[in-house]
């Protein structure tokens, strides 16, 4: 009676042992699944971003090759600000700052 038993215990843990082998299986089948998906993706974006750096490229060399396009205030063709421009600043127009401990 007591072999029985122990056979029957033995079924029981080698049956549920492959059901969680089972299960292990099919997270592993998921994750690879998850991860071809996301290789796709990071594929897919990474050829968008360079046809949209081409795009960028091809629309400065054109607009380039017209006349006038493309001149800061030095003419340079730089498109950095002048000393006036946007992130420039003229001196001559700053406030004198009171020296610091000075009383009026």
């Amino acid at each position: 009676m007591i072999i029985i038993l122990g056979l029957v215990i033995l079924l029981a843990a080698v049956i549920a042992g492959l059901a969680g082998a089972r299960r292990a299986s099919r997270r592993g089948r998921v994750a690879r699944r998850g991860l071809r998906q996301s290789r796709l993706e990071t594929a897919s974006a990474s050829h968008e971003r360079d046809a949209l750096i081409d795009e960028r490229e091809t629309a400065r060399a054109h607009a380039a090759n017209q006349p006038g396009h493309g001149m800061n205030q030095r003419g340079d063709g730089m498109n950095k600000p002048g000393p006036n421009g946007p992130g420039g600043h003229d001196p001559s127009l700053q406030e004198e700052s009171p020296a610091i401990g000075s009383r009026p």
